[in-house]
């Protein structure tokens, strides 16, 4: 296999992208790969600490100052068998503050390492360093918390990736005027429209490269199911915004096991039971992508649907706009017929224009298909449009699906829900 890169990355600091880049890189080498992680947070590296290495010898900081020639000299064994770590250069003044040459130097080395996979850590902030070094993987994982902050750094760090990509992939082509001159509130996709009505050859080339851009978000520090909701929130405003499909790679929820391994600094998944719901996670998150874009040079990701929902504004954004309507639990036996056939399951929350399905992953449901709803013990139906589609723990598939018609409306649903939580 190639040597494919995965940067782990999203824009704020604290939001778990270390322990996410060692965990994942831990089961990538378990799957089978020779992988080298690479602790690319500039000035703030702590990768080795979460591997329980103290003092290491050979850091960033001995490639910047050229004692070594290439990342390969500096790449140590980890107690886990076909994982290689790079370690940071940290608490050193200046040493997020490098060179365009320096900068050139570490990602034509990165490029060069002898491994199947190259995990890269990447700092927090939209720098023009921090978005390169996110910019030269094949997959881009972003890692984000269920707050509003973190959405919205996530939100700024994918526009930058984004416009910083284009611009570099495009810069002899009219792109960088182009992108310049938009207004700060204008929708990139507008801008993008736009430039491909006087360029048409131009818009198709930016429209394969943004649906090849690879994002993917890691969902960290859940503490219930409708954590989610943020997150999904941050899938819709990529797409609506930016023209990329970022779809949830992995659900991580907070454990205490989790926060121990960092204390213990000892990663979680070398002292988790094989069934731990986490630890299956980070390894199906692992396989999702060996099987996935890591396989396949040039795959582009599994794309969300056209995104629905309110209009949220670039960066104003509202947290009560981040859902319609509000949710209320159901626990409801229903079916979900698509176009690939019957899906039997359960209703688990409803709103005035949509419902949260739940179910098996036997038969594909396809994003951006329509369904047809029926709930056990009432009359009718309902006519859906599937908006996302996420795995859940224990082989089920979670669905979000949007009302659209039919003799079972959303309100007849949200008044029953609320007669049925009151009920209970």
């Amino acid at each position: 296999m190639r040597m494919r890169i995965v940067a782990v990355g999203g824009g704020k600091g604290g939001v778990g992208k270390s322990l996410v880049a060692a965990n994942l890189a831990i089961a990538l080498a378990e799957g089978g790969a020779r992988v080298v992680a690479v602790d690319a947070d500039l000035g703030c590296a702590n990768l080795h600490a979460l591997f329980g290495i103290e003092r290491p010898r050979h850091t960033l900081g001995a490639f910047f100052a050229r004692e070594a020639d290439t990342l390969g000299e500096l790449a140590i064994a980890t107690s886990v068998a076909g994982l290689e770590l790079v370690v940071g250069s940290g608490a050193i003044v200046g040493a997020a503050n490098i060179s365009w040459a320096q900068k050139q130097r570490l990602l034509r080395q990165i490029l060069a390492l002898d491994a199947d996979v190259a995990v890269i850590d990447v700092g927090a902030g939209t720098s023009y360093n921090v978005l390169d070094i996110f910019d030269v993987a094949n997959v881009r994982l972003m890692v984000v918390s269920p707050t509003l902050p973190s959405v919205q750094n996530a939100f700024s760090f994918c526009k930058g990736a984004v416009v910083r990509a284009l611009r570099q992939a495009f810069v002899d082509a009219g792109v960088d005027p182009a992108l310049g001159e938009r207004r700060e509130t204008e929708r990139l996709t507008a801008t993008i429209a736009r430039l491909s009505l006087q360029h048409p050859a131009l818009g198709a080339r930016i429209a394969h490269a943004l649906s090849h851009f690879n994002a993917m978000i890691v969902a960290n520090q859940l503490t219930r199911v409708e954590d989610l909701d943020l997150v999904h929130a941050l899938c819709r405003m990529t797409h609506d915004f930016l023209g990329v499909s970022a779809n949830i790679v992995g659900q991580i929820y907070q454990r205490p096991a989790i926060a121990q391994s960092v204390i213990a600094r000892r990663p979680f998944l070398l002292g988790a039971e094989r069934d731990d719901p986490e630890a299956r996670m980070f390894r199906r998150m692992a396989r999702t992508l060996l099987d996935g874009v890591l396989a396949e040079p040039g795959r582009a990701s599994k794309a969300l649907p056209p995104a629905g929902g309110p209009d949220m504004g670039a960066f104003d954004l509202d947290p009560s706009a981040l859902r319609a309507h509000p949710r209320h639990a159901a626990d409801w036996a229903a079916t979900l017929e698509t176009e690939n056939g019957i899906v039997e399951g359960m209703i688990a929350d409803v709103s005035e224009n949509g419902v949260r399905f739940i179910g098996p992953c036997g038969r594909p449901i396809a994003v951006s298909g329509t369904a047809i709803v029926c709930v056990a013990g009432f009359s009718g139906a309902a006519e859906a449009s599937v908006r996302w589609v996420s795995a859940a723990e224990g082989g089920r598939l979670v669905v979000g699906l949007e009302l659209t018609g039919g003799s079972l409306t959303g309100e007849i649903l949200t008044k029953s829900a609320l007669r049925y939580a009151a009920a209970g």
